[in-house]
């Protein structure tokens, strides 16, 4: 039933194609082909209908080959446009594995500002359970960065609510360079706390890109 109340909602929008994601398009065509394959079933003594079913068919399986196949293009020159370290994965979990805490705070600092939030580091002489705190529009977000060497467990998700309230945060996030055991993960989905872990922080860094100002610089010291 949701595949098909999903399917009316984004018929309405088929004017709007072009501009629907990856994978809004390839659910759309492909219930529109089951739907077309249960009418070529049902009434498949009407050449007509065969013929434009037919057509449909092999036009949809012809527009998948064109999705996917701009799709990895697309996956291609994102990953060779970038610095050699963000090809490898293990050197940046390595790095990230051995910077300190101050370090790592300050690392998630530059990320969440490219993403547009105002980023405040709050002082370690007023920290209860939280490293960051960020605003954008309407929203007030606690951090806590746990650069650690263990999986994050559910003490965490509890200092993180405290700092909640002190800052009025409508938000809570904890983001760690490992990852969270079973009862954080628990925890955290009923305090309402969003986790990010060694993943997430990974696919931030590589949609981090160098101001074009101090690309400038840096090249003009090279020459």
């Amino acid at each position: 039933m949701k595949m098909f109340k999903y399917y009316i909602k984004q018929f309405w929008k088929v004017k709007t194609i072009r501009h629907w994601d990856f994978h809004d398009k390839v659910k759309f065509f492909s219930i529109t082909n089951v739907l077309m394959l249960t009418l070529a079933i049902s009434f498949n003594k009407s050449n007509v209908l065969n013929i434009f079913l037919t057509v449909f068919f092999l036009t949809s399986i012809s527009y998948f080959i064109y999705l996917i196949g701009k799709q990895l293009l697309l996956r291609i020159g994102d990953f060779s446009s970038k610095p050699a370290y963000f090809k490898n994965k293990k050197f940046l979990i390595n790095e990230m594995n051995q910077m300190s805490s101050n370090e790592f705070e300050e690392l998630l600092s530059h990320l969440f500002k490219q993403q547009g939030y105002q980023v405040k580091r709050i002082p370690k002489s007023e920290e209860i359970g939280a490293d960051l705190l960020l605003k954008k529009e309407h929203d007030v977000i606690v951090v806590q960065a746990k650069r650690r060497s263990i999986a994050i467990g559910d003490v965490a998700v509890n200092e993180l609510l405290l700092a909640a309230e002190n800052y009025n945060a409508n938000k809570k996030w904890i983001i760690t360079n490992r990852y969270y055991t079973s009862n954080a993960i628990l925890q955290a989905h009923l305090k309402s706390v969003t986790l990010l872990n060694r993943d997430d922080l990974l696919q931030m860094l590589k949609a981090y890109k160098t101001p074009k100002r101090k690309r400038k610089q840096k090249f003009a010291k090279e020459n």
